[in-house]
């Protein structure tokens, strides 16, 4: 049976009533079972092989959270299609920066087809490209659905990762990946049928893509799934959803642990937690300190240890590279010494375990100069194997600097201690917060087109915050003029409008102010380690 097959096999041969999709919106909630969701994944493919849609045709999917955004992903794939989940335009977005940002983008990918909402719509404006409302399916007469099929061949998905503005890498990934990933993901998770899983995950990342939808469709696990504003609304929410359904299975970053612990006094005081199979941490480093408050505060609903697993993921390899053993609380480990970006050692700090890597997936701990390192030695993470992406869509000079002798550079510190990995940090230049990787020199140039910030005398880090769970940015920016008091307003309008972060902590700095290293480029390890010492304070404050 090739990937193909396997990877459609439970959507063809699950029982018409068996559940599948649970669907939460607001406090409206509609059960789909098997045979409703082929039925709209049919009429989904039915619509656009009628608009020429076929093999090989991208089609680009900008839309939030809603009934028919699953059918129109599969429906693409039943055609032989390359569906690509993208970032929605929301409430709080500039439409003339999210459009800029995308129109790049949206000429390079040349999509066949783009599903969007009115938001998006308004926003994006005249592209180059055929559009359709995703609310338009609603008007599709599901008694009379065609079964179109075995088409399929080629890529399966395209996933964009790890961009801060709209032109992000686009991973290219085929069917004999996903699979390679399910069979060595479904092991490490020993997944035995009886599970649900509940997400609040955007399925633009990999981890709402890959773990809360396509992992459930394969496999035919439960799911139940609602909006990301709405878990943000109501964080405790998925608590009560989890408590709801039998061996219930979520994965989540780093922060949401967070938001949650400040919210538990929200959750019913009966609710009762004993019966989930985990709380999967994953997407940002493992915070001990985040993990123990959770439980902690949960201990009374029944929320043990070993309730809160860690997994290390990337598009890259699809999804997971290593998954902790569900069952047993986390390992945990403080190396020696590690590595910073700038050659010298951080201070030592205990470590979460991510667990063995999974059986389909290899990893080794190289140095800087790409020799591979023992047991217990901090390096960068390499990852082989046949989940690996195919390359970065349309970038090749990319594509050959990080995926080399079948071996892809992950950018991320680590360590392989007892048969494990420990993940330590990550290169200078990746900041994550509440979840999203976001790269400091992106955020730099986009601070650098502000009127009146001096280009390229901007400088982007993350610090950690202990109360969140995650990192807040930081953006020393050197303004041309002492007067110009409303720059870090619009700093903060930009980056809301191009990396989706409406909170960051600005500060306008004098000229001059900033170090440079003896190559010309802003320091960016010199100077936050000025800004944690409390030795640069905003223009206003310096005067």
């Amino acid at each position: 049976m090739n990937a193909v097959t396997r990877y459609f096999a439970t959507f063809r041969s699950a029982p018409d009533d068996a559940p599948f999709v649970t669907l939460l919106s607001g406090a409206d909630r509609e059960a789909v079972s098997w045979g409703a969701f082929r039925r709209m994944c049919y009429a989904a493919a039915n619509m656009m092989t009628d608009r020429g849609i076929g093999r090989g045709d991208v089609v680009l999917i900008f839309h939030p959270h809603q009934r028919w955004l699953l059918p129109s992903f599969f429906g693409a794939q039943l055609i032989g299609a390359i569906p690509s989940f993208m970032p929605p335009m929301n409430a709080r977005q500039d439409a003339a920066l999210f459009r800029g940002s995308h129109a790049r983008l949206i000429a390079e990918l040349n999509p066949a087809l783009i599903l969007v909402d009115e938001r998006t719509a308004a926003a994006l404006g005249d592209v180059d490209a055929p559009t359709l409302m995703l609310d338009a399916f609603d008007d599709v007469s599901l008694a009379d659905v065609r079964a179109v099929f075995d088409a399929v061949d080629g890529p399966a998905l395209l996933q964009h990762s790890s961009g801060t503005t709209g032109l992000k890498k686009g991973v290219v990934l085929g069917y004999d990946a996903i699979m390679a990933q399910i069979d060595g993901y479904g092991a490490a998770l020993n997944l035995d049928g009886g599970e649900t899983i509940v997400s609040w995950l955007p399925v633009y990342h990999d981890m709402g893509l890959i773990a809360a939808t396509v992992l459930p469709f394969v496999t035919g696990t439960p799911l139940t799934v609602m909006g990301a504003f709405d878990w943000l609304a109501q964080p405790w929410r998925l608590l009560t959803e989890m408590a709801a359904v039998p061996h219930a299975l979520s994965w989540l970053p780093n922060f949401a642990f967070a938001s949650m612990t400040r919210t538990i006094s929200r959750v019913p005081p009966d609710l009762r937690l004993d019966g989930i199979r985990g709380f999967i941490n994953c997407s940002e480093p493992c915070k001990p300190e985040t993990v123990d408050r959770f439980v902690d505060a949960l201990a009374s609903r029944g929320v043990r240890p070993e309730h809160v697993q860690a997994c290390y993921a990337m598009a890259e390899t699809v999804f997971a590279v290593s998954q902790s053993r569900l069952g047993e609380a986390p390992r945990r480990w403080t190396p020696t010494a590690q590595p910073d970006a700038g050659g010298g050692t951080q201070p030592q700090r205990p470590l979460i375990s991510c667990g063995p890597p999974i059986a389909t997936v290899q990893v080794e701990i190289r140095d800087a100069a790409g020799a591979a390192l023992g047991e217990d030695a901090v390096g960068e993470i390499h990852v082989a194997g046949p989940s690996l992406f195919d390359g970065y869509r349309g970038q090749p000079a990319l594509t050959a600097r990080r995926l080399r002798d079948g071996w892809y550079a992950t950018g991320d510190l680590g360590a392989l201690h007892a048969g494990e990995l420990y993940v330590a940090g990550r290169f200078d230049d990746l900041i994550i917060v509440a979840g999203r990787s976001l790269y400091a020199h992106e955020i730099e140039e986009e601070v650098s087109r502000v009127d009146g910030i001096k280009p390229g005398r901007v400088c982007a880090f993350g610090v950690a915050n202990a109360d969140t769970g995650t990192e807040d940015l930081v953006v020393l920016a050197e303004l041309l003029s002492p007067d110009d008091t409303g720059v870090e307003r619009a700093v903060r309008e930009r980056l809301a409008g191009t990396v989706l972060v409406s909170s960051a902590h600005i500060v306008p700095l004098p000229l001059d102010t900033l170090i440079k290293t003896t190559s010309g480029k802003i320091s960016r390890s010199e100077n936050r380690a000025r800004f944690e010492r409390g030795e640069l304070t905003s223009w206003q404050d310096s005067r």
